[in-house]
């Protein structure tokens, strides 16, 4: 969940104010609200002097374009690297079993009607043993299947280059998985992950070498293997996960930053000055996070935004501070 460090105001209306927040990438604790709130219904203004300005200490940074493309929560865990090195060596020493009881099988039947040619009996354990040799590069490829999951990507030569660097730690092989219903079929283009302590996009990595793994026994869900490159996530951590949507669903619109929110009524808002002196009200959906804030539909790019104060002028909006007008007025 986002989190924001909140100075609280306690007021006869019962408002509580938070500003001065932190940046992540999730929402703060509070349950998200499922929609945009309606802003024409709940938005208010009031009008502050210059003099008035300074004196409430208020700064405001222009609101920043930004797009948003809704994303799928889900969990991810780093595979450890002695599992997938264990694999790696199962299949390398069955393929090479077979490869060889498959060399002495032809040999033999090279050589059958000869001089120098074979039994009968051991020409039948040869047989045997290139059958049980096979079945167990079968079942070698299909352990490792089953942890590093069907995919070509780690076939073939660049394939067994992949599994060695996974193998050796140079780069980390996560599981995510995503709830029932949550994540289509297909494999996500690309992924965004972060330790679940991350704080203002810190450890947060971006992953695009995804593909299908086996449902995961302990979460219910669809699970894929992604590869984690350049990262310092240790064998057995698990990170959040977000599966990023289709670029033709995202929706343009500006960055709130964490600093500008307050909280009123069970709502989380920011101040725009719409022109000078004038301070709109303005409700936030915190259901849809960016790196750094929220995003907002409403609000033009380069509005300023309140950034510090904002608490002080809720307080001032609630007592009836001078100067209350409907968010519609405009400067005189």
């Amino acid at each position: 969940m986002k989190c924001a460090a909140c100075a609280l105001i306690l007021l006869g209306a019962g408002a509580l104010s938070a500003c001065g927040g932190s940046a992540s990438d999730s929402a703060p604790s509070p349950a998200p609200v499922a929609a945009a709130p309606e802003q024409g219904k709940a938005e208010a203004s009031l009008r502050i002097s210059p003099p008035q300005i300074a004196a409430l200490g208020l700064a405001m940074t222009p609101a920043a374009a930004a797009r948003y493309v809704r994303e799928t929560a889900g969990f991810a865990v780093v595979v450890g690297r002695e599992l997938i090195a264990q694999a790696l060596d199962d299949v390398v020493a069955a393929r090479a079993a077979a490869r060889q009881s498959h060399a002495a099988l032809e040999r033999m039947r090279r050589l059958a009607g000869t001089a120098g040619a074979d039994s009968a009996t051991a020409r039948e354990s040869a047989e045997r043993q290139t059958t049980a040799d096979d079945a167990a590069l079968d079942l070698a490829e299909a352990k490792a299947a089953a942890v590093l999951g069907q995919s070509s990507r780690w076939t073939g030569d660049p394939g067994r280059e992949l599994v060695r660097a996974l193998a050796a730690g140079r780069i980390k092989l996560l599981r995510v998985t995503f709830p029932l219903g949550a994540a289509a079929a297909d494999p996500p283009r690309r992924l965004r992950v972060q330790r679940l302590d991350a704080q203002a996009g810190k450890s947060a990595w971006t992953v695009t070498a995804i593909w299908a793994a086996p449902a995961d026994s302990s979460m219910p869900g669809r699970s894929y293997f992604a590869v984690l490159e350049k990262s310092d996530a240790t064998d057995g951590e698990r990170l959040l996960a977000w599966a990023t949507g289709a670029a033709e669903a995202a929706a343009d619109g500006v960055l709130i930053p964490d600093s500008a929110l307050v909280v009123s009524g069970d709502q989380y808002w920011c101040y725009v000055q719409r022109s000078p002196g004038l301070f709109v009200r303005t409700p936030i959906d915190i259901g849809r996070p960016l790196p750094g804030g929220y995003f907002i539909i409403g609000v033009q790019a380069g509005e300023p935004i309140v950034t510090a104060g904002a608490g002080l002028l809720l307080a001032r909006e609630m007592s009836g501070g001078s100067g209350t007008v409907p968010a519609t007025d405009s400067e005189p």
